[in-house]
């Protein structure tokens, strides 16, 4: 599976990069053209401007991003899922006793 991703300018909508699914990992890539682009950002602070793709460990940030990526079949990296529940689970407990 492959997903474009793209930045909204003034001149219209830029493909930026690809998140791609492949044997069971997700990777990301930014375009060479927006590479070379002198307006071009980085998606995410996690993921820097670079030819060389990104690994799906660094990808994760944007799986959790509102489980946009969720819906194109993308699943959340399941350590980060464990630390949100390790996060959650003792305001949960709280609740559960009010």
């Amino acid at each position: 599976m492959n997903l474009t991703v793209y930045r909204d300018y003034s001149d219209g909508l830029v493909a930026l990069g690809n998140l791609v699914r492949e044997n069971g990992e997700t990777t990301f890539c930014y375009n060479q053209e927006y590479l070379a682009r002198t307006d071009a950002a980085a998606v995410s602070l996690s993921l820097p401007l670079r030819e060389k793709p990104f690994s799906e460990r660094a990808t994760a940030a944007l799986n959790t991003e509102g489980n946009l990526l969720s819906e194109q079949g993308f699943e959340p990296a399941p350590y980060i899922a464990d630390e949100l529940q390790e996060e959650m689970l003792p305001r949960l407990e709280v609740l559960s006793e009010i």
